[in-house]
């Protein structure tokens, strides 16, 4: 599934996934809830910016396991009412796409629910013909 290389900071623990893709879990016993944020480093350039936009607002409507918006955020809402959330960073030459899920923080098991579900979104997109959903695709263009 995923092969995993711990990079422990002091108050950080960077997990990498991928070459160009951390997992970071950032421990707090102040708050009441867990913060899972999948950073993917892309190139910032002519060729990728669009590509780079696209990408995020893609993964995030649909996956394998849930092929709809709706069914997304009905396993957020399954998950205790998690956050789930995209967005896009520009950092020097990088664009950094973000993927952030909150969830409670006192079950272990919701933790690793949460971290099925991103692997789930990121890793397992809705495809078509070997490529991404044509819907999903035209509707983000």
């Amino acid at each position: 599934m995923l092969k995993i290389k711990k990079k422990r900071g002091k108050d950080l623990e960077a997990i990498n996934i991928e070459p160009g893709m951390q997992l970071h879990i950032i421990p707090s016993e102040k708050f009441t809830t867990n913060i899972i944020c999948v950073l993917i480093r892309r190139p910032l350039s002519r060729d990728e910016v669009t590509m780079n936009a696209l990408l995020s607002n893609i993964l995030q409507r649909g996956s394998t396991k849930y092929k709809t918006i709706s069914e997304i955020n009905l396993a957020t809402e399954k998950m205790y009412g998690s956050l789930f959330e995209t967005q896009i960073i520009k950092k020097g030459e990088q664009h950094i796409l973000q993927f952030f899920l909150e969830c409670i923080n006192d079950d272990l098991t919701l933790l690793a629910e949460g971290l099925h579900f991103l692997y789930e979104v990121i890793l397992q997109p809705l495809t078509e013909c070997e490529g991404f959903h044509p819907d999903y695709v035209n509707g983000e263009k």
